[in-house]
């Protein structure tokens, strides 16, 4: 698409006023729906916070007049993206990917009110899986699991994830039952690990115990925050 032909689609701006972006600093930098906007007096140029668009340049006047025909305040590509996600999971990548090049490692990410609850071919998904396959590009497996490095369990900021695998694939599902109900009523870890070899005639270590804990209290977080 021409910038003429983004603005009326993204914008709904019709027959924009032809200007060019000065070759001065803007005077000003500030954040419009996906775009990041830099403004001169009466010249604004456009840059979707996803990266995969070229800049659009705009009057100021066509701007105060501008309103998302699709609600949504983005380049044509995310607005495209954005209309042909038909899941939530869809709709949580093409999020994700809206904000791609937004990400740093200095600031958390959550997701909007409206994709808190979401669904994927019947399945309940998880958001911090979904919103790392997207940004990596991963095809995760069953023994992927994707863990925090930030500390805040509601952060989907993929920069602040890592990938490990799940230390409960080691053990029988039955085992995994039984860790878990003892981790709800806090028995320690030690007592934990003597309770298994007492009832299976197994040993594990403290520390498989620790990272099972931490991977129930991810999940808990990211269910009591996410409803997933």
């Amino acid at each position: 698409m021409t910038p003429t032909t983004i603005l009326t689609y993204c914008l709904g701006i019709l027959d924009p006023i032809p200007i060019a972006v000065p070759s001065t600093l803007a005077r000003e930098t500030y954040v419009r729906g996906n775009f990041r906007v830099r403004l001169w007096e009466e010249v604004a140029e456009l840059e979707c916070l996803c990266g995969r668009s070229p800049r659009i340049p705009v009057h100021t006047k066509d701007l105060r007049k501008a309103s998302p025909l699709h609600g949504l305040e983005a380049c044509d590509i995310c607005v495209q993206e954005f209309k042909n996600s038909k899941s939530r999971s869809q709709l949580v990548e093409a999020w994700i990917r809206r904000n791609r090049f937004a990400l740093n490692q200095d600031s958390h990410l959550y997701l909007p009110e409206n994709l808190k609850r979401f669904v994927s071919e019947g399945q309940i998904m998880r958001p911090k899986r979904c919103v790392y396959q997207a940004y990596h590009g991963a095809d995760l497996g069953s023994e992927d699991h994707v863990l925090s490095t930030c500390g805040d369990l509601a952060c989907l900021n993929p920069l602040h994830m890592m990938l490990g695998k799940s230390p409960a694939k080691k053990i029988t599902p039955q085992m995994e039952k039984d860790i878990t109900t003892w981790l709800e009523k806090n028995i320690k870890t030690k007592a934990i690990v003597e309770l298994i070899n007492t009832k299976y005639q197994k040993k594990i270590s403290v520390r498989t115990i620790q990272l099972i804990q931490k991977e129930w209290r991810q999940s808990a977080g990211t269910m009591s925050y996410c409803g997933c």
